[in-house]
């Protein structure tokens, strides 16, 4: 594979990415993922991505059944979340 072709995937993945984000956040869905800020907390904690923009740490737990996300503590107010401000700034890929 040539560098050109790995970017042209890596820049194809980023807008599927993009598109499934604007998609959850407009069905009023959060999403979850891991970064530096969970990493001092254990595999148990991740980082709950809100339609607002905002941002909480949440710690996971489940039974037989279901998975419950309970926030501790807010990591980013509303419109400031990490990937909320790359989707902004990324629009022009996903339009």
């Amino acid at each position: 594979m040539t560098i050109a072709e790995r970017n042209r995937i890596e820049e194809e993945s980023l807008k599927i990415t993009l598109r499934n984000w604007q998609n959850s956040w407009a069905k009023g869905l959060s999403f979850h993922y891991w970064d530096e800020r969970t990493e001092p907390f254990g595999d148990e904690y991740a980082v709950q991505a809100n339609p607002d923009g905002s941002e909480d740490l949440v710690v996971m737990s489940s039974d037989d059944h279901q998975a419950y996300f309970h926030v501790v503590e807010r990591l980013c107010e509303k419109g400031k979340g990490k990937y909320f401000s790359s989707l902004r700034r990324a629009d022009n890929l996903v339009m």
